[in-house]
C-alpha cells in the first residue's frame, strides 16, 4: 500500500508480481514487470485521467506508456477519463500488447484491449464494450476485412453490417453484437468466432478450421435449418456438402437449437458434435470418432430407440447394434430410454469409456462406466438402482459395507479387500452406514485410480489418488476428521502422514479436530507436498500447498489466520532467507516480517530471494498480493492494520 507519488501519480494497494529489476525506478529502466494490481492512480497519465491501473509482463524499450514498447502486457481495469485515439474510453485494459508502428489499431502486432468501453467511432466501426483485442494483427483497413489473425474481440457491439468472409485465422470474436446482415443471416449476440479460417464462400460450406461461434443467434435459415442460438463450431473441418454427411473433424456445435429436421430426426438443443468424424451414411452406423452430441433431444425413434436428451462422446462403432460388436464406446450421457434395451428396462442411461469384451451388459467386460443408469432388475452386483457405475445405489451389504449410491469409476480389482491389494479403484458419492477402514464414515466420495501397495489405507500406500468429501466420524491417521475431502495421486514412503512422505497431493478442506504436526487446523489443504526432511517448513521440496489452513497456535511464520503455501521450495533454513520458488497466499501474520509488520500478506509466489532485502538484490519476486506494510519500503511508505504494540515476529 503506497501512501506516496508515483511517476504515474498517487497510488494506493500497489502489488508486483514477478518482477524483475534491472535498473533504479519502478517504472524505468525495467524488464518484466510482471504486475502491478489494484494500482490507484491519484493524478493524471499520458492516457488520461486513469483509476485502479494493473500493468501485468511490461517490458519498456522507449519512453512513452504507448509508445516505441514491447509486449506492454496489461493494463488492468483502468479508468480514463478523457479521450483516447480510439475514442471516449472507460475501463481500458491492454494485455500483452506490442506495438510495432504509430496507430492504436494501425500496423499493429499482437494487441490486447480487454474490458475497453468506446464511446465514439473506431476504425471497426461504431463499437460499445470492445473489451478484448487479443495478439491481434492487423494487416489492412477495414473491422472485419482484409485482417490477419485478429484473435479476440471481447462483448464488442458493432453497429454496422460485419462480413465474416475471406478471413484467415480470425481467433475470437467473443460475445459480439452483430446488427446487420451476415454470412449465416441476421445475427445477434454472435459471440465466438475462435481462429476461424475460410477457404470459400458458405458458412458451413468448404471450410477449413472454423473453430467457435460461441453464443450465436440466428434469424435465419441455416444448412441445419432453423436455428436459434447456435452456441459454437469448433475447430470444425468439413470436407463434403452436407453439416453431417461426409464430414472429417467437425468439432463442436454447442448448444444448438434446431427448429427443423436434422439426419438425426427432429432434434431441440443440439448441444455439442465435437470431433466427428462421419465414414458412412447413418448418423450412429458406420460411424469412427463420433465425439459428442451433448444435450441433444430427438422428438423420434434412434437407433437406441425413443430418446430423449442423448450426449455420445467419442464414440466408436465396430459392428451394427449401439451397443454389440462395440470399443470405447465412450458416453451416452443423459439418454433416456423408453422401451427395453440390452441393459434392461433403463431411464437416463450413460457409458463413458465403455469397451466391451463379450455379450452380457456387466458380464466378461473391461473398463465399463454407466452414468446415472436405472436397473429395474438383479445386475451382477446386486439389486441396483441408479448405477454408474456412477452413483450406484447398493440396497444390500458390499464389501465396504452397507452403501447408498456407490459409483466405481474406471474400477479394476486385483485383489480381495476393497482397500488392500487394488489397482485403479474409483468410489464416487459412496455412503457408507457402517465402519470402514477409516472410521465410521457417511459420504465417502471418491477413491479415484487407487493403487495399494501395502496393507493400511495411509501406510505403504502408492498413487491413493483421491478420497473426495469423505465424512469420518471417528479418529483417522490425521486426527478427529470431518468432511476430508481429498487425498489425490498420493504416495507413501514411511510411517507418518506428514514424515518422509513423496508427493501427498491434496487433503483438500480438512478439518482436523486435534492437533496436527503445523499445530490446531482447521480446513488444511496440502498438493503435491514431498517432504525431504522433519519439518513441516524445513528441508522441504516442493511443498505445493496449504490451502486455506487455520492455524491455531504458534507456526514457524508466527501467529498464523489462513496460510497457503504453494510450490514452495526450500533451500534453506528461514522461510524467507535463501529460499527458491515460496509462494505464501492469504497468509495473516500477526508480527513483524522482513518487510515489516504486515497484516494479510497473501502471496509471494515463485520467488527468489539472492540477497537480503525484500525489494533489494532480488530476482523474479513474483507476488506481493494486497500486502499490507507498517514501514518504509523502498517504494515508498506504506500502510497497515496491525495494532502498534505488537511485538509478535517472523
Amino acid at each position: 500500500v503506497f501512501r506516496g507519488r508515483s511517476p504515474l501519480g498517487w497510488v494506493y494497494n500497489l502489488c508486483i508480481f514477478q518482477a524483475v529489476f534491472r535498473g533504479r525506478s519502478p517504472l524505468g529502466w525495467v524488464y518484466n514487470l510482471c504486475c502491478i494490481f489494484q494500482a490507484v492512480f491519484r493524478g493524471r497519465s499520458p492516457l488520461g485521467w486513469v483509476y485502479n491501473l494493473c500493468i501485468f509482463q511490461a517490458v519498456f524499450r522507449g519512453r512513452s506508456p504507448l509508445g516505441w514498447v514491447y509486449n506492454l502486457c496489461c493494463i488492468f481495469q483502468a479508468v480514463f477519463r478523457g479521450r483516447s485515439p480510439l475514442g471516449w474510453v472507460y475501463n481500458l485494459c491492454i494485455f500483452q500488447a506490442v506495438f510495432r508502428g504509430r496507430s492504436p489499431l494501425g500496423w499493429v502486432y499482437n494487441l490486447c484491449i480487454f474490458q475497453a468501453v468506446f464511446r465514439g467511432r473506431s476504425p471497426l466501426g461504431w463499437v460499445y464494450n470492445l473489451c478484448c483485442i487479443f495478439q491481434a494483427v492487423f494487416r489492412g483497413r477495414s473491422p472485419l476485412g482484409w485482417v490477419y489473425n485478429l484473435c479476440c474481440i471481447f462483448q464488442a457491439v458493432f453497429r454496422g453490417r460485419s462480413p465474416l468472409g475471406w478471413v484467415y485465422n480470425l481467433c475470437c470474436i467473443f460475445q459480439a453484437v452483430f446488427r446487420g446482415r451476415s454470412p449465416l443471416g441476421w445475427v445477434y449476440n454472435l459471440c465466438c468466432i475462435f481462429q476461424a479460417v475460410f477457404r470459400g464462400r458458405s458458412p458451413l460450406g468448404w471450410v477449413y478450421n472454423l473453430c467457435c461461434i460461441f453464443q450465436a443467434v440466428f434469424r435465419g435459415r441455416s444448412p441445419l435449418g432453423w436455428v436459434y442460438n447456435l452456441c459454437c463450431i469448433f475447430q470444425a473441418v468439413f470436407r463434403g456438402r452436407s453439416p453431417l454427411g461426409w464430414v472429417f473433424n467437425l468439432r463442436c456445435i454447442f448448444q444448438a437449437v434446431f427448429r427443423g429436421r436434422s439426419p438425426l430426426g427432429w432434434v431441440y438443443n443440439l448441444c455439442c458434435i465435437f470431433q466427428a468424424v462421419f465414414r458412412g451414411r447413418s448418423p450412429l452406423g458406420w460411424v469412427y470418432n463420433l465425439c459428442c452430441i451433448f444435450q441433444a433431444v430427438f422428438r423420434g425413434r434412434s437407433p437406441l430407440g425413443w430418446v430423449y436428451n442423448l450426449c455420445i462422446f467419442q464414440a466408436v462403432f465396430r459392428g451394427r447394434s449401439p451397443l454389440g460388436w462395440v470399443y470405447n464406446l465412450c458416453c451416452i450421457f443423459q439418454a433416456v430410454f423408453r422401451g427395453r434395451s440390452p441393459l434392461g428396462w433403463v431411464y437416463n442411461l450413460c457409458i463413458f469409456q465403455a469397451v466391451f469384451r463379450g455379450r452380457s451388459p456387466l458380464g466378461w467386460v473391461y473398463n465399463l462406466c454407466i452414468f446415472q443408469a436405472v436397473f429395474r432388475g438383479r445386475s451382477p452386483l446386486g439389486w441396483v438402482y441408479n448405477l454408474c457405475i456412477f452413483q450406484a445405489v447398493f440396497r444390500g451389504r458390499s464389501p465396504l459395507g452397507w452403501v447408498y449410491n456407490l459409483c466405481i469409476f474406471q474400477a479394476v480389482f486385483r485383489g480381495r479387500s476393497p482397500l488392500g491389494w487394488v489397482y485403479n479403484l474409483c468410489i464416487f458419492q459412496a455412503v457408507f452406514r457402517g465402519r470402514s477402514p477409516l472410521g465410521w464414515v457417511y459420504n465417502l466420495c471418491c477413491i479415484f485410480q487407487a493403487a495399494f501397495q501395502g496393507r493400511s489405507p495411509l501406510g505403504w500406500v502408492y498413487n491413493l489418488c483421491c478420497i473426495f468429501q469423505a465424512a469420518f466420524q471417528g479418529r483417522s491417521p490425521l486426527g478427529w476428521v470431518y468432511n476430508l475431502c481429498c487425498i489425490f495421486q498420493a504416495v507413501f514412503r514411511g510411517r507418518s502422514p506428514l514424515g518422509w512422505v513423496y508427493n501427498l497431493c491434496c487433503i483438500f478442506q480438512a478439518v482436523f479436530r486435534g492437533r496436527s504436526p503445523l499445530g490446531w487446523v482447521y480446513n488444511l489443504c496440502i498438493f503435491q507436498a514431498v517432504f525431504r526432511g522433519r519439518s513441516p517448513l524445513g528441508w522441504v521440496y516442493n511443498l505445493c500447498c496449504i490451502f486455506q489452513a487455520v492455524f491455531r497456535g504458534r507456526s514457524p511464520l508466527g501467529w498464523v489466520y489462513n496460510l497457503c503455501i504453494f510450490q514452495a521450495v526450500f533451500r534453506g533454513r528461514s522461510p524467507l532467507g535463501w529460499v527458491y520458488n515460496l509462494c505464501i497466499f492469504q497468509a495473516v501474520f500477526r508480527g513483524r516480517s522482513p518487510l515489516g509488520w504486515v497484516y494479510n500478506l497473501c502471496c509471494i509466489f515463485q520467488a527468489v530471494f539472492r540477497g537480503r532485502s525484500p525489494l533489494g538484490w532480488v530476482y523474479n519476486l513474483c507476488c506481493i498480493f494486497q500486502a499490507v506494510f507498517r514501514g518504509r519500503s523502498p517504494l515508498g511508505w506504506v500502510y497497515d492494520h496491525l495494532p502498534t504494540g505488537s511485538t509478535e515476529t517472523l
